[in-house]
C-alpha cells in the first residue's frame, strides 16, 4: 500500500495547490514531496528488480576499470562513496538526494502545477528509475536540468549537463537531439501524419532494429545490446497502452496550445520530444530494451505536458477533475506493476 499512499498524498496536496493560492503552496509542496520520495527511494532495503544487482555491483566495485560495462560517471560515484563508506544505503541515499532534488526543482520551475507533475512522475519515472534503475533515474535528472538551460538558450550548460547524463547512462546521448527539436516548427497535422506513419509501419511488422544494431558507435553499448538479445529484453512489445496514452496527450497538447501559457521554445521541445519518443518506440518495438531505452528521456516529457493540460482548464473544478483523472491513471499504472507475486510488493525501508 506504500505506493498508493504516496499517490494519495500527492493527489490531496494537488487539490490544495489548485483550489487555493498556487504560488503560495507550490514551493512547500515541492519540498514536502521531494523529501518523502528521497526517503522512500534512498533508504529502501528491498523491493525492486535491480536492487540486488546494484548492491552486488557496488560491493565488488572498488577500482576504476575501463573494461567494465559501467559508465565512467557512475563508476566515479561508487568509488567516491567507497572512499568514506562501504555502506550501500548511503550510496543509494546520495543518489536519491541528487536525482529527486534536481527533478523536483525542474518540476517547480517548468510546470504550472507541481502536484500534477509529481503524480505523472510517480507512476513512471520515479517507480521505474529513481526507485529501481537508479542509473537511468540520475541521468534523466541531468537531462532535465539540461532542458532548463536549453530553454534559456544557455547552450554551454545544456551540453555540460547532457554530457554528465551520458557519463551515468549512455542512452542519454539521444538527448543531444533536443538541440534540433527546438527548431522543428511543423504543423499539428504534419506531426500527426508522421506519427501515423510510424503506427502503420509497426502494424505491418516494420522495424529499424537491425539497422541500429549494426551501426551502434559505442562498443560497450553494442556489447550490452548483444547480451540483451539473448533474453527477454529482446521480446517484441508492439503497440502498448503506454504508447497509446502518450499519443493521446500529444494530440491534446497540440490542440490546446492556444489555451496554455507556455514558453514557445519549451512547447516545441516538449511536443517534438514526445512525438519522437512515440516514433522510436514504434519503429523499434520488436526489441523491448531498445524500444524502451531510446526514447526514455523524451518519453518523460509527459510529466510536464500533462501539468500544462490541466492548466488549460479555466474553472477550478475542471482542473480538479483533471487531477482526479491523473490520480486514477497513476493508480492503474501502479496496479500493473504491483500484481500478485511482484518483487515490488516486497518493499522494505530502513525507517519503516
Amino acid at each position: 500500500m506504500y505506493y498508493y499512499i504516496l499517490a494519495t498524498i500527492i493527489f490531496l496536496l494537488g487539490i490544495l495547490e489548485i483550489d487555493y493560492n498556487k504560488y503560495k503552496y507550490s514551493k512547500i509542496i515541492t519540498v514536502i514531496l521531494a523529501t518523502i520520495l528521497i526517503i522512500f527511494a534512498g533508504l529502501k532495503t528491498d523491493g525492486s528488480t535491480d536492487y540486488v544487482e546494484y548492491k552486488f555491483l557496488f560491493d565488488r566495485y572498488t577500482d576504476y576499470s575501463n573494461n567494465e560495462f559501467i559508465e565512467p560517471g557512475y563508476q566515479f560515484l561508487m568509488l567516491l562513496t567507497h572512499w568514506y563508506s562501504n555502506n550501500f544505503i548511503i550510496f543509494t541515499f546520495i543518489i536519491a538526494i541528487i536525482s529527486i532534488s534536481l527533478k523536483s526543482i525542474i518540476f517547480y520551475r517548468l510546470t504550472p502545477y507541481v502536484s500534477v507533475a509529481f503524480l505523472m512522475y510517480l507512476c513512471g519515472c520515479f517507480f521505474e528509475r529513481d526507485n529501481d534503475g537508479i542509473r537511468q533515474g540520475l541521468s534523466i535528472s541531468f537531462c532535465f536540468v539540461g532542458l532548463y538551460y536549453l530553454i534559456d538558450n544557455n547552450i554551454k550548460k545544456y551540453i555540460i549537463f547532457t554530457l554528465l547524463a551520458c557519463s551515468i547512462h549512455y542512452s542519454s546521448f539521444i538527448f543531444f537531439g533536443a538541440l534540433l527539436l527546438r527548431k522543428i516548427k511543423w504543423s499539428t497535422k504534419t506531426i500527426i501524419f508522421i506519427v501515423s506513419i510510424a503506427y502503420i509501419i509497426s502494424l505491418v511488422g516494420g522495424s529499424l532494429t537491425a539497422i541500429l544494431i549494426r551501426n551502434i558507435p559505442i562498443i560497450m553499448v553494442a556489447e550490452k545490446v548483444s547480451i540483451y538479445s539473448s533474453n527477454s529484453y529482446s521480446e517484441s512489445i508492439g503497440i502498448s497502452i503506454g504508447i497509446l496514452f502518450r499519443t493521446l496527450i500529444l494530440i491534446l497538447f497540440m490542440l490546446n496550445y492556444n489555451r496554455i501559457n507556455i514558453n514557445n521554445t519549451l512547447f516545441l521541445i516538449l511536443r517534438n520530444g514526445l512525438a519522437l519518443s512515440i516514433i522510436l518506440s514504434l519503429l523499434f518495438g520488436d526489441f523491448a530494451i531498445i524500444s524502451h531505452r531510446l526514447p526514455y528521456v523524451f518519453r518523460e516529457f509527459q510529466i510536464f505536458i500533462v501539468s500544462y493540460l490541466i492548466s488549460a482548464f479555466n474553472r477550478i473544478d475542471y482542473k480538479i477533475c483533471g487531477l482526479l483523472i491523473v490520480f486514477i491513471y497513476t493508480c492503474i499504472i501502479l496496479n500493473r506493476f504491483l500484481i500478485e507475486g511482484s518483487i515490488y510488493n516486497n518493499y522494505k525501508n530502513l525507517l519503516f
